[in-house]
């Protein structure tokens, strides 16, 4: 849906290159047309998103300049907040990471894709570093099934959850003054031939968990799946994906951590509630991570796809220019 009135469609503000890290004085009103639109609700619907994210979700990879442009106008605009992850290497620019600001929340309000929620744009803007990168990280699986169900008729993102939604409904584990919060870093329900049902939960692991804390993880997981995660999440389905992004030896570590606490409780039987694989959810297409068989179940030696590729055609071609959307669903927590 447009927003009324543009004012200067063709500024000379707008041509001149924008400074990256503060707001031009006076820069003018711009139009909501569809490519800014499908970046708000991207925004509305994961938070927090860099502009290679926005591109791979709701454009093409190959369209970053345009995302980019959109993004430097809905940020001088104060419709989107740009906050930036502190640089780690001694030389490059921080990676800007953009959020909504009110502007864009009342835009989506309009339109009827607001977030649910809380929504304060000074908290939005408070992340730290390391919560930040978290996050994203998370969203680039979210991001990933999303485009699975884009390039695949037979595939479709019947519910995601992120980070922050999750947050807000945890998985109650154990009684009394002992009972603990379980929480995944992301949750996406997979629906497929229309009929099957696959529901994934998250874990990135970044080699911060001890040995102690990841098999009470484990455990946790074990204990929800006979009741409590069907409680909260409404889905008869589960399967914990570990994703691991600092290397091999690190899964190797948390499979023989997972094998050891299974035998320890004698619940060898639990092995196929998870699977682990060392991979970059940013980097990998969808393919490579559903399809491939790179998952390590706990007992097993041979690798597993995620779930079986059957051949089909997809329902619609790419378009060849970046401002049409091509499909994307933003599912929403029932």
């Amino acid at each position: 849906m447009d927003s009324p009135a543009l004012a200067q469609p063709f500024s000379p503000i707008r041509r001149a290159r924008l400074p990256r890290y503060h707001r031009v004085a006076g820069y003018p009103e711009i139009w909501i047309g569809r490519p800014k639109q499908l970046i708000l609700e991207a925004l509305g619907r994961f938070h927090y998103l860099t502009a290679p994210q926005i591109a791979r979700l709701a454009f093409s990879p190959t369209s970053l300049s345009y995302v980019r442009q959109h993004l430097s106008e809905l940020y001088q605009a104060a419709y989107v907040s740009r906050l930036y992850l502190p640089v780690t290497r001694p030389r490059g620019s921080p990676l800007a990471v953009y959020c909504l600001d009110r502007k864009g929340l009342a835009c989506l309000r309009r339109s009827g894709e607001a977030p649910d929620g809380r929504f304060r744009p000074g908290e939005e803007g408070e992340r730290s570093g390391a919560g930040l990168r978290h996050t994203l990280e998370a969203n680039d699986f979210l991001i990933l099934a999303h485009r699975l169900a884009r390039e695949r008729g037979d595939v479709s993102v019947a519910q995601m959850r992120t980070e922050r939604e999750l947050r807000r409904s945890p998985m109650r584990i154990g009684e009394g003054g002992r009972r603990i919060s379980l929480i995944p870093d992301g949750w996406v329900d997979l629906h497929l031939n229309g009929s099957d049902r696959m529901s994934l939960a998250l874990e990135l692991d970044r080699g911060t968990h001890e040995r102690k804390s990841f098999q009470a993880k484990v455990r946790a997981y074990c204990e929800a799946s006979a009741g409590e995660y069907q409680r909260v999440f409404d889905s008869p389905s589960l399967s914990v994906l570990f994703v691991v992004t600092v290397g091999r030896g690190r899964l190797a570590q948390l499979l023989d951590w997972t094998k050891a606490v299974l035998r320890q409780d004698r619940r060898e039987s639990y092995a196929d509630l998870f699977r682990f694989a060392a991979t970059s959810p940013a980097t990998a297409g969808p393919g490579e991570v559903f399809f491939k068989p790179s998952w390590l179940r706990p007992f097993d030696e041979a690798p597993l796809p995620l779930m079986q590729e059957s051949p089909i055609v997809p329902e619609y071609e790419t378009p060849p220019w970046p401002e049409v959307n091509h499909g994307i669903l933003f599912a929403t927590p029932t």
